[in-house]
């Protein structure tokens, strides 16, 4: 008697987890895929084509010569849902990469990564920095293309402009260090005009 009740329980649970298993959640998003593309208007306020060769000269004398190595316009994907057993579809965020490379050691290579690297909503484009394989505070495309949100201030060739000063950052486990002896000034349209670093080298774009 107990056999077939066991048996009873069995076949009647089965069918049971075998549904809830294939049950759509609603981040599954039905099965479809899911794209999260830069508009027009982000693509707009990136101040580089892929062809530009962007001259620095240190307070030092210096120059370094900084050459674009092309446009790179790829998919980051990763699931959706939050149950492995289920179906799920996937999620791609479109990102670009505009690296500058130099033979200056002092000032040798520049990346300026726009993309949409937030798709919790509000679904925002953001822009990263890396120079001299250091990485620097990132900010939305829309935030740098706002004069409004410009509150400090350089001098360049007794030209004074008003943008954004960028500190480096420094990702330790959980952890993100903020360090303000490396900056960067970046203005809107021209991209990065000024770099310091912590040996007080500065370089201001030409």
């Amino acid at each position: 008697m107990k056999t077939n009740i066991y048996h009873i329980l069995f076949f009647t649970i089965t069918p049971l987890l075998f549904i809830g298993c294939q049950k759509k959640t609603p981040d599954c998003t039905d099965g479809k895929d899911v794209y999260y593309n830069l508009s027009d208007s982000d693509k707009a306020k990136i101040p580089y084509t892929g062809t530009e060769t962007l001259v620095f000269i240190s307070n030092t004398g210096d120059t370094s010569k900084l050459f674009c190595q092309g446009k790179q316009d790829f998919y980051n994907s990763y699931s959706l849902g939050g149950n492995p057993d289920c179906y799920m579809a996937s999620a791609y965020s479109e990102n670009m990469n505009f690296t500058f490379t130099s033979t200056n050691s002092n000032l040798s290579n520049y990346i300026y990564a726009p993309g949409i690297y937030n798709t919790d909503p509000p679904i925002s484009s953001d822009v990263h920095f890396s120079i001299n394989n250091m990485t620097f505070e990132s900010m939305g495309l829309s935030y740098f293309s706002n004069p409004a949100n410009y509150s400090d201030t350089t001098y360049i060739n007794n030209v004074i402009y008003y943008g954004r000063k960028l500190n480096r950052t420094i990702q330790n486990g959980q952890f993100l260090t903020i360090d303000s002896t490396n900056t960067i000034f970046y203005k809107y349209p021209k991209g990065i005009i000024k770099i310091k670093f912590s040996n007080n080298q500065i370089w201001l774009k030409q």
